[in-house]
């Protein structure tokens, strides 16, 4: 049983000011208040639970309104499906101050790490009242885990977003905050990881599937010190995150690639961290006790941006033509990933989930793949001036996977010549797997391009994102999308360049 499907969430405390009269004195609140909660090792794990359930607010239905264009777009295998009746998801057009969607992700994205600051804070504090004083450690490294995963995504999308590892003693302090500046960002995340890599176990027992483990924590520790040698030119970065997925042990890529996609093959051996959803997914309320009456946590994905299936009006999102280009014909990912006559994108949404219905609200996010491992471990190693047979390698093993998830007799897409000696070559064949391997996961692709962007080996001003018809000048200053307009006013914060 996923672990998320069955925690009491009860770190929104909640002080009732009431006009003060015989009658009501002496009352106390009718919910905890911060100085009657962190008083057991009980109340510290459920406020662990609570910065993991923060997660799901990112994927969740949201009346319509899912941020799946946030993991989504802008890359160059997502466009607007041809039915789609309205345009937002032409993401471009849709960078601003005021957009809903980077607003929600920003504010979701500060409110997890304002959880997990405050559980560092009050282990600090009262630490003393654990039964079990070696799980203070583990649970600093969970939060810190989910606070540099966080960190690193701000950086992706935001540029310079701040940096708070802090809990603002009062409003003051809070709108003091400005922007970081450089890679700090990842320089947190790196911080954050290798803190988490240190302390959290290597496995869970079964109730607990699906929390941090130091083998998640390491391959991401390897990503962000890969994304930081790439965007700096720092070889001991890359030798560093080199060293980070040469290490892991105990992930191995799956027979069937789809199956990555599959509810009922969830927390496989290729998945090094999932964000678990359950399907308790009507009348949420992630406030509300679970004893008395069934209120669930707000804790289902949604994948109707592909489908259409609970959104009116069909799809909203398709495959580009370009990404029918680079995969070979015959390559079994595709019947997987998206239908090419349609562009209809069938990854997590094509396989039937537990109770016979098609998977749309239950099936996990897959947040980091083994596949993603491997294809960064051959970046970093080209990058860095490496063996290119050793990263030809890599590559080849996520080929010969794909290849043998079509059955006997499939021969495409073949391995790749270990004799090649081009870097370039090399590094497109490495950047080409991740197109198709990572399609339409978690803004892998939209990373991606950034780098190439970010480092002048990819002019994105003058490219058509996959699609001729796409019709959008792409500007410098959209390498980073616009912090809200409320934040800019009332902090600090300076507003990226190109939205003032």
């Amino acid at each position: 049983m996923k672990f998320l499907a069955k925690i009491l969430i009860v770190t929104l405390l909640v002080v009732f000011y009431n006009s003060c009269g015989e009658d009501t004195v002496d009352l106390l609140p009718p919910f905890p208040t911060e100085n009657q909660f962190y008083n057991t090792q009980a109340d510290f794990q459920a406020s662990v639970f609570a910065v993991y359930q923060k997660q799901q607010d990112f994927y969740r239905y949201n009346g319509n309104n899912s941020m799946g264009d946030m993991f989504l777009a802008p890359d160059d295998n997502t466009r607007a499906s041809d039915n789609a009746s309205f345009d937002q998801y032409n993401f471009f057009q849709n960078l601003n101050t005021t957009e809903a969607d980077l607003n929600r992700y920003y504010t979701l994205a500060y409110q997890l790490i304002a959880r997990a600051n405050i559980v560092l804070l009050k282990i600090d504090e009262n630490g003393d009242v654990y039964d079990e004083p070696a799980l203070q450690n583990v649970h600093r490294a969970e939060v810190r885990f989910l606070r540099g995963l966080t960190f690193f995504r701000l950086w992706n999308y935001f540029g310079p977003a701040p940096v708070v590892k802090e809990v603002f003693a009062d409003v003051g302090d809070a709108a003091a905050v400005t922007n970081s500046s450089g890679n700090e960002l990842l320089d947190a995340a790196i911080e954050d990881f290798t803190f988490a890599k240190a302390n959290l176990p290597a496995s869970w027992p079964a109730e607990s599937v699906g929390r941090a483990t130091s083998g998640a924590a390491s391959g991401f520790l390897g990503k962000v010190l890969a994304f930081r040698g790439i965007v700096s030119g720092n070889n001991a970065d890359l030798t560093s995150a080199i060293s980070e997925f040469s290490g892991l042990s105990g992930y191995s890529l799956i027979d069937d690639f789809g199956g990555n996609f599959d509810e009922t093959q969830e927390n496989n051996p290729e998945s090094l961290f999932e964000v678990q959803f359950s399907e308790n997914v009507q009348g949420n309320n992630i406030w509300l006790p679970i004893e008395g009456f069934p209120a669930n946590g707000d804790i289902g994905g949604y994948w109707g941006l592909f489908d259409g299936s609970v959104r009116f009006g069909g799809p909203t999102l398709a495959a580009t033509p370009g990404l029918d280009d680079v995969f070979e014909d015959g390559d079994p990912r595709v019947a997987e990933t998206y239908d090419p006559s349609t562009g209809e994108i069938l990854k997590y949404v094509n396989r039937p989930s537990s109770d016979g219905t098609i998977a749309h609200l239950f099936n996990n996010a897959r947040a980091l793949r083994y596949a993603d491992v491997l294809l960064l471990h051959a970046w970093a190693i080209a990058e860095s001036g490496g063996s290119l047979s050793t990263a030809i390698g890599l590559v080849n093993q996520v080929r010969t996977r794909a290849r043998q998830s079509g059955g006997a007799g499939s021969t495409v897409p073949a391995d790749h010549s270990t004799t090649e000696t081009d870097p370039q070559v090399v590094l497109n064949w490495i950047l080409d797997e991740r197109r198709m391997e990572l399609a339409f996961e978690e803004s892998h692709r939209w990373f991606d391009l950034r780098l190439l962007h970010l480092t002048d080996r990819m002019d994105l001003t003058s490219y058509d994102f996959g699609d001729p018809g796409f019709g959008y000048d792409f500007d410098d200053h959209e390498i980073v999308f616009a912090f809200p307009d409320q934040e800019v006013e009332t902090t600090a914060l300076n507003q990226n360049a190109g939205y003032n």
